[in-house]
């Protein structure tokens, strides 16, 4: 699993939740401790574990500086959380990704927003990951063929801008047997959201400053400032 350091213990307490019987699965945790530490632990949790299949947890900062112990074996499944996260095709942990995505048997990619602001370029590091057959073309190619762009001038060289999407109904099109859409709607079965102002006492430094906070605005502003209907103030001292 590669997912944001946030969430990787997250990963290990949902996953012994839901699959902590009939079988015990052995968890490795990489979200901690120098590089050499988790290249130790990575290369050897095969060799000590006692409860199989093993899951590993790992954070996509330091994907590339694992990968040749992630290359020492090969993952009967690859799942990337945020997956939105892989985007330039230059950066380092795009690459480190595609090549550990190679060597999967099965690659799973999650998230909530795989393309942003019509950033079309950004699918094609995540539909790399699915594989060649998925993805055959080059980046550019695939740009060229989604992607609405304009040339730049910068300094002597000409570069071009990704601006918007163009062909969005082909594009649907290609993506539909290979992604699914789930809202909260359909996998959560909460009840409304309920609001409910609490008043609260401030203590006497608190309450002070706020009052500082008005005579300042008033005296910058030439009119009274108040701080009543106020729920969070941002005080840079």
């Amino acid at each position: 699993v590669v997912c944001p350091k946030s969430v990787c213990r997250t990963w290990q307490k949902e996953w012994e939740v839901c699959f902590s019987h009939p079988r015990s699965f052995g968890f490795c945790l990489l979200d901690e401790g120098s590089t050499a530490e988790r290249r130790f632990k990575l290369v050897n949790i095969g060799c000590k574990s006692q409860a199989w299949p093993v899951i590993c947890a790992i954070n996509y900062e330091v994907l590339h500086e694992l990968q040749d112990a992630i290359n020492t074996y090969n993952p009967d499944l690859l799942i990337l959380d945020e997956a939105h996260r892989v985007k330039s095709e230059k950066a380092q942990v795009t690459k480190a990704a595609i090549v550990a995505a190679d060597r999967a048997d099965k690659v799973l990619l999650l998230s909530g927003t795989p393309m942003g602001n019509g950033l079309v370029g950004d699918l094609w590091s995540q539909l790399r990951m699915l594989g060649t057959q998925i993805m055959p073309e080059t980046y550019w190619d695939f740009v060229s063929r989604y992607a609405k762009t304009e040339s730049l001038q910068v300094g002597a060289r000409s570069v071009n801008k990704i601006i918007g999407l163009q062909d969005p109904a082909g594009l649907a099109q290609r993506l539909e047997p290979i992604w699914y859409r789930c809202t909260k709607e359909l996998v959560l079965d909460l009840p409304p959201k309920q609001y409910e102002t609490v008043e609260l006492d401030l203590p006497i430094d608190v309450a002070n400053l706020y009052k500082s906070v008005e005579r300042d605005g008033e005296s910058v502003l030439g009119k009274p400032l108040s701080l009543v209907t106020s729920r969070v103030v941002d005080i840079r001292l």
